[in-house]
């Protein structure tokens, strides 16, 4: 809506979609639109409309924020000339593909970030905005016609209006203090009541499997989100108590999940559940873990140990699994901002001594030894190809580590990060590693093009020498 007071404001004659007839009624009786000129955004059938209305010659610009086959039809719709401008993000994320024949009648695709923009070049972000902030306290441009509130008991409504597209303007979650008892009652009974139904019902039945979808943020503790929390740590605690009972369940913590839903529209939102050491992943993933946990139902009950010296696999329950956590600092590490870490259920990584942790320790000692030993012999050993080989097995460690494979595993320092599957998003987190650990700035590019673990070690050698001369000058 705000695209249509603008295109109004530079004379443009507007062409919409919308996802319902009541935002049809809407936008005529708002912005004057002819009927003719708005079309339903469920199916491609807005292509004929368009080419209708406009002669079979489309139109100069492209709003688009839609994805799959409507995106290639959004993009058939752009006159010669013309230009596409994305604001959506879930085919960019996928990688997905576009028909490169319209390029051919001087058409240009762009995809727009307002979030980057304003990150990497804020002047013009500033300039932009003192312009329209002008343009609306003249009265020439509005605010959003319509914003609904929702309670924090509603949040699940809330997501479902916003995501089934029957939404007109902003919505906007509750606080949990001014959450009344039968407001959370009213979010909280049916998961608890349909759960423990399900459990009276089948008490007697001789089951395979007892499913339960619960969600990470019993974990992460979302703020807003208290109702929806609890519901789910109940949904965690049947799981236990039918395992007391000899009765298989299981019990699963979904993350967001990549392409769907209101996390892969939102690159704020995803921004900050990375922070929170929260990572979505995609559907097939997600496939993986709801069969796992279906695999992973038991029977056996899940006893506290009557003393320490019993096997801590006693406190563990196998049947209760939870999709996204990963922290890229030690859970002790006073930098970690993951809220979850202070959680008494993270307690043994704090707290237990096993083989694997002495392992990392070894690890994290053999560099630091690595760069005490440089700091003493400086160019003969950083350069050497003793030293090469060192760093190359090192960042071979640090990308196994990221990609979350199993421990002992060694990576081919021959491979390059291309072949060992390293994206983007990887390099980035090496980036991030060189700089903390070497104290060197390594671009992604540099990274991703590296022939060779060997070489990218050569590279980091280097790098260390230089930096540690300017320190000494």
């Amino acid at each position: 809506m705000a695209a249509i007071q603008v295109a109004k404001l530079a004379g443009a004659e507007i062409f919409a979609t919308v996802g319902g007839d009541h935002k049809v009624e809407y936008l005529m009786r708002k912005f004057g639109i002819p009927q003719s000129h708005i079309f339903k955004s469920r199916d491609d059938s807005f292509y004929d409309g368009v080419m209708r209305e406009t002669k079979g010659r489309g139109v100069d610009v492209v709003l688009n924020s839609l994805s799959g086959d409507l995106l290639h039809a959004s993009w058939r719709c752009v006159a010669p000339f013309g230009i596409l401008v994305e604001i959506g993000k879930r085919d960019h994320m996928e990688n997905g593909k576009l028909d490169l024949g319209p390029f051919l009648a001087n058409r240009t695709y762009s995809c727009f970030d307002g979030k980057e923009f304003s990150l990497q070049r804020p002047e013009v972000m500033g300039r932009l905005l003192e312009k329209y902030l002008g343009l609306y306290e003249l009265g020439i441009l509005g605010a959003m016609p319509e914003v609904r509130n929702f309670d924090v008991k509603e949040v699940e409504q809330a997501f479902r209006w916003h995501q089934d597209g029957q939404h007109i303007g902003k919505a906007v979650d509750a606080p949990f203090v001014d959450m009344t008892w039968a407001q959370w009652n009213a979010a909280t009974r049916p998961k608890i009541d349909g759960a423990w139904n399900l459990h009276t019902a089948l008490i007697d039945q001789k089951l395979d499997f007892f499913f339960l979808a619960s969600s990470v943020v019993t974990t992460t503790h979302s703020p807003g989100q208290g109702n929806y929390c609890a519901a789910n740590t109940y949904l965690e605690a049947l799981c236990q108590y039918r395992q007391g009972l000899g009765l298989p369940a299981s019990v699963l913590g979904i993350c967001p999940i990549r392409g769907a839903g209101f996390v892969a529209s939102s690159a704020r939102a995803q921004r900050n559940m990375k922070a929170q050491g929260l990572y979505s992943l995609n559907e097939q993933a997600y496939l993986d873990f709801v069969e796992h946990s279906l695999l992973s139902n038991t029977c056996r009950a899940v006893i506290a140990p009557e003393s320490s010296s019993q096997s801590f696999s006693s406190w563990k329950n196998e049947s209760h699994v939870v999709m996204g956590l990963r922290s890229e600092l030690d859970l002790q590490d006073p930098n970690n901002k993951t809220n979850w870490r202070r959680d008494r259920r993270m307690g043994s990584y704090h707290n237990v001594r096993n083989n694997t942790v002495k392992e990392l320790s070894l690890d994290a000692n053999e560099l630091k030894m690595f760069l005490d030993r440089a700091a003493q012999e400086g160019e003969a050993l950083l350069l050497s190809q003793e030293g090469a080989h060192f760093l190359a097995a090192e960042i071979g460690r640090k990308v196994y580590n990221i990609m979350l494979r199993p421990e002992g595993e060694t990576a081919n320092v021959s491979a390059s990060p291309a072949e060992l599957g390293v994206d983007s998003l990887m390099a980035t987190e090496l980036r991030r590693w060189f700089r903390q650990a070497f104290g060197l700035k390594i671009s992604v590019l540099q990274i991703l093009s590296a022939e060779s673990l060997e070489q990218l070690g050569r590279t980091v050698g280097a790098g260390s020498l230089r930096v540690r001369r300017r320190k000494s000058e």
